[in-house]
């Protein structure tokens, strides 16, 4: 079984070794070996299940939830990693819109192409925008 240290779990995860104390102290990221000098040592698992947090946390969810998710006894690594996928795949095609609309909006600006008002707003949805209103 490979280890890593604290530190070199940190680098790779690209995480400070403090994040790492706090996963630990609030039972999200338990090291799976900690020594007689007190350092704490990762697993496999332990570095696929850190790669985990950053995932849900870009969806805003706070560690308790992500911890709780993580250890449902249905927890399936596989099939989040594919929901994830398409999630970002979506939000990627909606980031790729938006920037042709700021693209046309320059354009349009600096008088390089005829300003369609229309396309001011092509990217942005209807339910998005009331939910900017509710807020």
């Amino acid at each position: 079984m490979i280890k890593y240290t604290i530190k070199q779990a940190a680098e790779l995860a690209n995480v400070s070794v403090r994040t790492l104390h706090h996963y630990h102290d609030v039972g999200l990221l338990v090291p799976v070996h900690i020594g007689e000098n007190r350092y704490r040592y990762y697993g496999e698992a332990d570095m696929l299940r850190l790669q985990q947090i950053p995932f849900y946390r870009e969806f805003d969810m706070k560690l308790e939830d992500i911890a709780r998710i993580l250890d449902a006894p249905d927890f399936d690594c596989l099939a989040v990693l594919q929901e994830y996928k398409a999630l970002l795949n979506v939000k990627g095609a909606r980031i790729r819109i938006l920037l042709r609309t700021i693209d046309l909006t320059i354009d349009g600006i600096k008088g390089d192409t005829e300003m369609n008002v229309k396309d001011l707003y092509t990217g942005f949805s209807a339910d998005r925008q009331t939910a900017y209103v509710e807020d």
